[in-house]
């Protein structure tokens, strides 16, 4: 738990301080979840890689994320883009504990009922309260 605590932490100091600094801490954890340690390190934190629709370039950014047999769950908020991408079923790469999962995007706002039942109870479910307006990002994984 601990360590969990420490990345949002260092992921909260740098929140207001705009793009540049966050993006270091991005690249510094990306670092650290590609890492041998990720296991002992990292806690629920994962990697997501996502095509650019319009692009085709990618993008990954770190996400805290729940699992829940063939589906994960991701929270963000309205103003990032990375989740735009997965609109019309994208698809995505999770870098989960060392191990990548593909899968099937889906969005959903935090009004949903599927979302709050689905996160109802977990620290993403208690995190969604706080961002009423947040989204959520229903992956549906590839066996």
């Amino acid at each position: 738990m601990v360590r969990t605590r420490w990345v949002g932490t260092l992921a909260r100091m740098v929140e207001d301080t705009g793009p540049r600094p966050n993006r270091r801490v991005n690249g510094f954890v990306a670092l650290m979840l590609r890492s041998p340690l990720t296991r002992w390190t990292m806690g629920a934190t994962a990697l997501i890689t996502v095509t650019g629709r319009k692009t085709g370039r990618t993008y990954t950014t770190p996400v805290n994320y729940l699992l829940r047999g063939q589906d994960a769950y991701i929270i963000s908020r309205p103003e990032r883009t990375w989740w735009r991408n997965l609109r019309q079923g994208g698809r995505a790469i999770l870098l989960v504990r060392g191990r990548e999962r593909t899968g099937t995007g889906e969005i959903l706002l935090a009004a949903d009922p599927r979302a709050q039942v689905a996160l109802d109870g977990t620290r993403l479910g208690r995190a969604l309260a706080r961002k009423p307006d947040g989204v959520v990002v229903h992956l549906v994984l590839d066996p």
